[in-house]
């Protein structure tokens, strides 16, 4: 009668325990990462829609009007001038449109947020279909998964929003 475990059968039931085991731990770190990046990406798009839900209600007001001749800027050197303003990662910011009555209020990003970046062109309108002119707003965000070390790609979300060219 045997009492004892040999070296064999210790290393061939650690085998069956590693077989087990390792799928169940890639299948948590894989669902850690798709967690991560979807918290990424819905943060990005409140990000985003924080700034344009701001532009469009401008670009509805009484006052855009005179915001834009009161300025000696066109409207995309105002929206771009507030770039290097808009990675505040401390606290809600308030940021002035230039010496203008107008600001964008904007959250704190998030640590492993890089970029937060408006970019403005004009669009002439197409007299038969649209009358006047726009100007095609983009937020840009990105973003880099804090728990992916391998993984040094950028990811981005954009959103665009129109807002008609007032003279």
């Amino acid at each position: 009668m045997k009492k004892a475990v040999t070296f064999v059968e210790v290393i061939i039931s650690m085998a069956i325990v590693a077989i087990i085991v390792f799928p169940f731990l890639d299948l948590m770190y894989s669902s850690k990462k798709n967690a991560t990046g979807s918290m990424c990406e819905l943060l990005a798009t409140h990000y985003s829609h924080e700034i344009t839900d701001q532009l469009v209600m401008l670009g509805t007001s009484i006052g855009y009007k005179t915001l834009c001749s009161q300025s000696s800027l066109s409207m995309k050197d105002l929206l771009e001038s507030l770039n290097d303003k808009l990675l505040e990662k401390e606290k809600m910011a308030r940021l002035p449109l230039k010496n203008l009555d107008v600001s964008i209020l904007v959250s704190p990003m998030a640590r492993f947020f890089e970029e937060r970046k408006i970019t403005v062109e004009e669009i002439p309108g197409n007299r038969q279909l649209v009358k006047g002119d726009y100007f095609k707003v983009v937020v840009k965000i990105g973003w880099k998964l804090p728990s992916v070390q391998l993984d040094s790609n950028t990811s981005y979300h954009e959103e665009v929003v129109f807002l008609r060219k007032t003279l």
